[in-house]
């Protein structure tokens, strides 16, 4: 019950956004990973479900997305991605938040023990 009431009212808050407006914000932290983007994603996915039920992967072509929806289950609101495209070594690895909501460096940390 406590992040349903976080997270509404970091949306009450901050501008959320939907998919789409994150997805074209400038990427908060970019790097590479010799690991392929469905490794990268499941890793990712699976340490941030736990402060987000809601956390999934959104497949596009080779890439994978993992999406981070602001709290209350909704998955239409977006909080920040982690994006993983295919390179000729691994993969291109970029994360995204909606403005005004934090840095997410614990996030950012989790990710990049996956890496």
């Amino acid at each position: 019950m406590r992040h349903v009431l976080l997270g509404i009212g970091v949306c009450l808050l901050a501008a959320c956004a939907n998919y789409s407006d994150v997805q074209v914000r400038t990427p908060m932290h970019v790097t590479e990973s010799a690991m392929q983007p469905q490794a990268v994603a499941e890793c990712v996915a699976s340490k941030w479900i736990d402060t987000n039920a809601s956390t999934h992967i959104v497949p596009n072509g080779d890439t994978r997305v993992v999406v981070v929806p602001t709290g209350g289950g909704t998955t239409t609101l977006v909080m920040m991605t982690l994006t993983a495209s295919p390179t000729a070594s691994g993969s291109h690895i970029e994360m995204r938040t909606t403005p005004t909501l934090g840095t997410f460096n614990e996030q950012w940390d989790q990710a990049r023990s996956c890496l």
